[in-house]
């Protein structure tokens, strides 16, 4: 009976992963596995780990938790690995389990981080993805001190590599559904230390597009860096573009996927790039060897297709949309 529903569960699961907003499904998944396993906080995670002590956070859900819980740890600059995520990760495809208070005894800090975030006992499972080096990782925590149990381990070795393969597959149902082939944009909320507020389909699906391997909800660190060190508060990628603003201390987002050039020539950036060299519409006509007069139709043309009112204006917005070297 029991692996009835559990097959039903992981039909289910890869269901929904076609039909669910990307993130809705990860609600979804949280509720569906807490019919099989009860905890009370959880979080999936997408991780390049190098090495034991060294991993980058790719992608992060919180259930009942908030994202402080990450701030705190510090997740850039770790001192000193979780022992939890160390035993899963030596122990691929295999849940462990443990009472934080023993695991955690010789370390006063963490001790009293599980505590101020009311976690007890935890169940971690670590689990190699697609690409090399990248795991997809669960954590279950309970609040109380009622342990998990050997059947809460291997219904987690059974669910969860489902779960991690359908976030996939529902990622890239909505990047086809969003259907972001003409040039839009999204908006993301975050604080300053890039941890992701709020953010919509499209934004996800977008910086997907600059960054295959990230998922939310924290910014990839090169774009953090990249926004909060230019005083612009601009990033220009190969994919997208994001421009930011600040509002009560938080980061609004407005993220735009690149136009493929804006479908300019290699004449006309030409002919851009050399207005921006204060030439003259005769000037690059005798460079190239043609008439003034294609000259500037060259140039008319790049200005309209960039949506600029004047060849000034289209060579700074060339410029901050990556069009010509900065």
């Amino acid at each position: 009976m029991q692996n009835n529903k559990i097959n039903k569960l992981i039909l289910d699961i890869y269901s929904a992963a076609q039909n669910e907003t990307i993130i809705g499904f990860n609600d979804y998944l949280v509720e569906q596995l807490k019919n099989f396993v009860k905890f009370d906080s959880a979080v999936f995670a997408g991780l390049d780990i190098s090495s034991i002590d060294e991993y980058c956070i790719k992608s992060l859900y919180l259930h009942n938790q908030p994202i402080e819980k990450y701030s705190d740890r510090n997740y850039w600059e770790k001192d000193e690995p979780d022992p939890m995520l160390v035993k899963a990760y030596l122990n691929a495809n295999k849940s462990v389990s443990g009472d934080l208070a023993s695991v955690l005894k010789d370390n006063k800090a963490m001790l009293a981080y599980s505590k101020k975030y009311e976690v007890e006992q935890s169940l971690t499972i670590c689990i190699p993805g697609e690409q090399v080096k990248h795991f997809g990782v669960g954590a279950l925590w309970r609040s109380s001190n009622k342990e998990f149990q050997e059947m809460d381990r291997k219904l987690c070795e059974i669910i969860l590599p489902h779960a991690f393969q359908a976030i996939e597959i529902n990622y890239r149902f909505q990047g086809m559904k969003i259907g972001l082939g003409k040039s839009e944009s999204a908006n993301i909320f975050a604080n300053f230390n890039g941890n992701v507020l709020f953010i919509d389909d499209a934004a996800v699906f977008l910086v997907g597009e600059e960054w295959p391997e990230w998922r939310p909800s924290i910014l990839p660190a090169i774009l953090l860096n990249k926004l909060v060190s230019d005083k612009s508060y601009l990033y220009i990628g190969n994919k997208i573009d994001v421009k930011a603003s600040v509002h009560d201390e938080l980061l609004f987002l407005r993220v735009k996927k690149k136009n493929a050039g804006y479908n300019l020539t290699k004449r006309e950036v030409e002919c851009i790039n050399m207005v921006r060299a204060g030439k003259t519409s005769w000037q690059i006509g005798e460079i190239l060897g043609v008439s003034e007069r294609t000259a500037n139709f060259h140039i008319t043309n790049a200005v309209q297709k960039i949506g600029a009112k004047t060849r000034r204006d289209a060579v700074e917005k060339a410029i901050s949309l990556g069009l010509l070297d900065g």
